[in-house]
């Protein structure tokens, strides 16, 4: 089987865009983050395409979105290897650790977009959104067996957009 790196995800001249918004992402990943999946079916690289093609897509559900990647785009993944990957404790961290290598290569880069309030200079400002979610099929049980719901805290920093 022929090992997949971040930067063959899409070698062609006229690459998917969001192919394209993730070159930084796939740069990290082949340039400076350790222990790496390069290899099977579900490797790093397409992990974090099809996570973040999930998000952006109008999919009712995560089986939803698997099916649609095989009628729509030819490419399939199994079920259980997608939903076993979110699980993952050492995909999780890679995640995290790209996540702090894309934020600390690109905060630079980002013009302060509240450097109209001098006041609120090297203040952090942050807007901050919570779900609860009851629970979904996927969903870890408790000691019961019944479903356990899932909070998510998501912070987005108002000086940066990051």
């Amino acid at each position: 089987m022929r090992s997949i790196t971040a930067s063959s995800v899409c070698p062609d001249p006229n690459p998917r865009v969001l192919d394209q918004l993730l070159r930084p992402a796939f740069h990290i990943l082949d340039h400076y983050l350790r222990d790496v999946y390069r290899g099977g079916s579900l490797d790093d690289a397409r992990f974090l395409r099809l996570g973040v093609g999930r998000v952006l897509g109008q999919s009712a559900s995560g089986r939803d979105f698997l099916q649609g990647l095989h009628e729509i785009h030819g490419e399939g993944v199994a079920r259980s290897t997608f939903f076993d990957a979110l699980h993952n404790i050492r995909r999780r961290d890679m995640l995290a650790n790209l996540n702090a290598e894309l934020v600390l290569r690109h905060k630079d880069a980002q013009p302060d977009l509240l450097a109209a309030f001098p006041a609120l200079a090297g203040v952090p400002v942050f807007a901050i959104d919570g779900h609860h979610v009851e629970h979904a099929v996927h969903s870890p049980d408790d000691s019961k067996g019944s479903k356990v719901s899932s909070n998510n805290l998501y912070l987005l920093c108002l000086h940066s957009a990051l």
